[in-house]
Protein backbone atom coordinates (compact mmCIF):
# COMPACT_ATOMS: atom_id res chain seq x y z
CA UNK A 1 0.00 0.00 0.00
CA UNK A 2 0.59 3.24 -0.69
CA UNK A 3 -0.03 6.71 1.10
CA UNK A 4 1.32 9.94 -0.03
CA UNK A 5 0.14 13.88 0.54
CA UNK A 6 -2.68 12.29 3.32
CA UNK A 7 -2.73 13.98 6.71
CA UNK A 8 -3.41 12.24 10.02
CA UNK A 9 -4.76 14.23 12.73
CA UNK A 10 -6.42 13.40 16.10
CA UNK A 11 -6.80 9.81 15.46
CA UNK A 12 -7.36 6.97 18.88
CA UNK A 13 -6.25 3.13 18.68
CA UNK A 14 -5.11 0.52 21.03
CA UNK A 15 -2.26 -0.45 17.86
CA UNK A 16 -1.60 2.26 15.10
CA UNK A 17 -3.47 5.13 15.50
CA UNK A 18 -3.21 6.42 12.22
CA UNK A 19 -1.69 3.20 10.26
CA UNK A 20 -1.84 -0.58 11.28
CA UNK A 21 0.47 -1.97 8.54
CA UNK A 22 0.55 -5.78 8.31
CA UNK A 23 1.95 -5.93 4.73
CA UNK A 24 4.25 -3.25 2.68
CA UNK A 25 3.41 0.10 2.93
CA UNK A 26 5.62 3.60 1.36
CA UNK A 27 4.51 6.20 3.63
CA UNK A 28 5.33 9.88 1.74
CA UNK A 29 4.64 12.88 2.35
CA UNK A 30 2.31 12.92 4.97
CA UNK A 31 1.65 14.36 8.22
CA UNK A 32 1.05 12.58 11.44
CA UNK A 33 -0.21 15.25 13.84
CA UNK A 34 -1.85 14.72 17.57
CA UNK A 35 -2.35 10.81 17.28
CA UNK A 36 -2.92 8.52 20.37
CA UNK A 37 -2.36 5.04 20.85
CA UNK A 38 -0.74 2.30 23.12
CA UNK A 39 2.53 1.32 20.82
CA UNK A 40 2.94 3.89 17.50
CA UNK A 41 0.99 6.42 15.41
CA UNK A 42 2.14 3.52 12.66
CA UNK A 43 2.38 0.26 14.00
CA UNK A 44 4.25 -1.84 11.58
CA UNK A 45 3.35 -5.44 12.71
CA UNK A 46 5.56 -8.58 13.02
CA UNK A 47 5.75 -10.23 9.97
CA UNK A 48 8.28 -11.51 8.04
CA UNK A 49 9.37 -9.28 5.08
CA UNK A 50 6.92 -6.76 6.19
CA UNK A 51 8.77 -3.42 5.23
CA UNK A 52 7.67 0.64 5.72
CA UNK A 53 9.52 3.02 4.09
CA UNK A 54 8.82 6.62 5.56
CA UNK A 55 9.07 9.97 4.64
CA UNK A 56 6.86 11.71 6.87
CA UNK A 57 6.34 14.45 9.10
CA UNK A 58 5.13 13.17 12.89
CA UNK A 59 4.43 15.96 15.32
CA UNK A 60 3.05 15.89 18.61
CA UNK A 61 1.80 12.14 18.84
CA UNK A 62 1.57 10.04 21.56
CA UNK A 63 1.55 6.41 22.71
CA UNK A 64 1.09 4.97 26.35
CA UNK A 65 3.79 2.29 26.34
CA UNK A 66 6.27 2.57 23.21
CA UNK A 67 6.83 4.36 19.66
CA UNK A 68 4.74 7.53 19.94
CA UNK A 69 5.63 8.04 16.13
CA UNK A 70 6.48 4.54 15.08
CA UNK A 71 6.35 1.55 16.46
CA UNK A 72 8.28 -1.60 14.32
CA UNK A 73 8.12 -4.98 14.46
CA UNK A 74 9.61 -5.88 11.01
CA UNK A 75 12.21 -3.80 8.65
CA UNK A 76 11.98 -0.03 8.53
CA UNK A 77 13.47 2.65 6.42
CA UNK A 78 13.31 6.32 7.23
CA UNK A 79 14.54 8.40 4.31
CA UNK A 80 15.37 11.92 3.79
CA UNK A 81 12.32 13.25 4.09
CA UNK A 82 11.45 11.89 7.52
CA UNK A 83 11.52 14.71 10.31
CA UNK A 84 10.26 13.66 13.82
CA UNK A 85 9.03 15.92 16.55
CA UNK A 86 6.83 14.85 19.88
CA UNK A 87 7.91 11.57 19.73
CA UNK A 88 10.56 8.70 18.47
CA UNK A 89 11.02 5.32 17.30
CA UNK A 90 10.62 1.35 19.19
CA UNK A 91 12.32 -0.65 17.14
CA UNK A 92 11.39 -3.98 18.70
CA UNK A 93 13.70 -7.19 18.80
CA UNK A 94 12.18 -8.43 15.12
CA UNK A 95 12.79 -5.35 13.40
CA UNK A 96 15.59 -3.51 11.23
CA UNK A 97 15.65 0.59 11.22
CA UNK A 98 17.43 1.62 7.98
CA UNK A 99 17.92 5.66 9.09
CA UNK A 100 18.89 7.18 5.56
CA UNK A 101 18.80 11.09 6.20
CA UNK A 102 16.00 12.81 7.89
CA UNK A 103 16.04 14.30 11.25
CA UNK A 104 14.42 12.70 14.73
CA UNK A 105 15.18 15.32 17.46
CA UNK A 106 13.12 16.85 20.12
CA UNK A 107 11.70 14.07 21.33
CA UNK A 108 10.87 12.66 25.06
CA UNK A 109 9.70 10.19 27.21
CA UNK A 110 9.54 9.54 31.35
CA UNK A 111 12.61 8.94 32.70
CA UNK A 112 10.88 6.64 34.90
CA UNK A 113 9.23 4.73 32.28
CA UNK A 114 11.77 4.03 29.58
CA UNK A 115 14.99 5.80 28.02
CA UNK A 116 15.57 6.44 24.16
CA UNK A 117 13.64 9.57 24.05
CA UNK A 118 14.39 9.60 19.91
CA UNK A 119 15.19 5.55 19.39
CA UNK A 120 14.89 2.52 21.30
CA UNK A 121 16.05 0.07 19.45
CA UNK A 122 16.24 -3.96 20.10
CA UNK A 123 17.42 -5.51 17.25
CA UNK A 124 19.36 -4.00 14.32
CA UNK A 125 19.97 -0.13 13.86
CA UNK A 126 21.90 1.30 10.46
CA UNK A 127 21.89 5.17 10.79
CA UNK A 128 23.42 7.12 7.50
CA UNK A 129 23.52 10.75 7.88
CA UNK A 130 20.52 11.20 10.31
CA UNK A 131 20.66 13.84 12.62
CA UNK A 132 19.11 12.50 15.87
CA UNK A 133 19.67 14.92 18.89
CA UNK A 134 18.37 16.98 21.53
CA UNK A 135 16.02 14.02 22.91
CA UNK A 136 14.88 13.26 26.54
CA UNK A 137 16.51 11.49 28.86
CA UNK A 138 18.25 10.63 25.51
CA UNK A 139 18.72 10.59 21.82
CA UNK A 140 19.23 6.73 21.80
CA UNK A 141 18.84 3.95 23.97
CA UNK A 142 20.30 0.75 21.59
CA UNK A 143 20.34 -3.11 22.61
CA UNK A 144 21.36 -4.50 19.32
CA UNK A 145 24.05 -3.99 16.99
CA UNK A 146 24.32 -0.49 15.64
CA UNK A 147 26.05 0.42 12.57
CA UNK A 148 27.50 4.60 11.31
Amino acid sequence: MTNEDCMFFDNTAKYGSAIYNAGYLTDARNLFYRNQAQCGTLYNSRATGHTVTVESIFMKNTADQEGEAIYSQSTLDMNNEADFSGGGIFNDTTGTLNLNGGRIERNEVPTYTYTGGGVYNRDALNINGCNIAGDTPDDIHDEGPIHE
